[in-house]
């Protein structure tokens, strides 16, 4: 939680820097948020202690400045409708037939370590 509020503070600490980065990667066409939080992570690098960008800290505190009106974002390519249709079979599963009640009554199981 620490790293995002200090992604945060440092985006926040430098609106005018951010608005620049934002109006750059707008004017050559980068429209989804990720590309965009990539952008910002290496203008103000936001690395994590090995080395890779800090993506979802930025997409979050990106998402905060915008909520807050301090920033414009680019508009969602794909708007979300309330959750995905889960995928239903065209016929019923046949009922299981010989399982055991109990794990332990199961032949030959085994537990192999990988």
């Amino acid at each position: 939680m620490e790293v995002q509020n200090q992604v945060g503070r440092s985006l926040r600490a430098n609106l005018a820097r951010l608005r620049d980065v934002l109006d750059s990667a707008a004017s050559q066409g980068t429209t989804s948020l990720g590309q965009v939080a990539d952008r910002v992570c290496d203008a103000f690098d936001l690395r994590d202690s090995r080395g890779r960008r800090q993506r979802a800290s930025c997409c979050k505190a990106l998402g905060v400045l915008q909520a807050r009106g301090d920033i414009a974002l680019p508009a969602p390519r794909h708007h979300r409708t309330g959750g995905h249709s889960p995928r239903v079979l065209a016929h019923a599963v046949a009922p299981a037939h010989d399982v055991p009640g109990e794990v332990g009554e199961v032949r030959e199981l085994a537990l192999v370590r990988v």
